[in-house]
């Protein structure tokens, strides 16, 4: 069986026509990979013209949040990580706030 592969376009296209919600949030919580046969997820150079939000992460390897380019606030709390976190070269217009971090192994900012 032959699968049609979609653009990353396409992908923005159907997420934004099939989870846009009344606030005109697109919501992408709670997507589960742990059982599917991958080795990484990479959400890299996301742009937004609105907010971006990345909470509550619970990762088994590493977690690398590098090169932030953030005209507002810049807010990471509650990573829960059993690697290691790495945080490099954040550009920050507004506040930078972390909090409530749990690293079992090193943590890089």
């Amino acid at each position: 069986m032959k699968l049609n592969k979609m653009t990353k376009q396409e992908l923005v296209k159907f997420l934004v026509a099939n989870l846009k919600n009344e606030q005109g949030y697109v919501d992408l919580t709670g997507l589960d990979f742990t059982k599917e046969d991958i080795d990484c997820v990479i959400i890299s150079e996301m742009k937004v013209d609105g907010d971006l939000y990345q909470e509550d992460q619970t990762v088994k390897g590493d977690l690398w949040q590098d090169e932030q380019e953030v005209e507002g606030d810049l807010t990471q709390n509650r990573q829960q990580v059993q690697g290691r976190v790495m945080q490099n070269y954040q550009r920050v217009r507004g506040n930078l706030i972390q909090n409530r971090h749990k690293v079992k192994g090193e943590l890089y900012n």
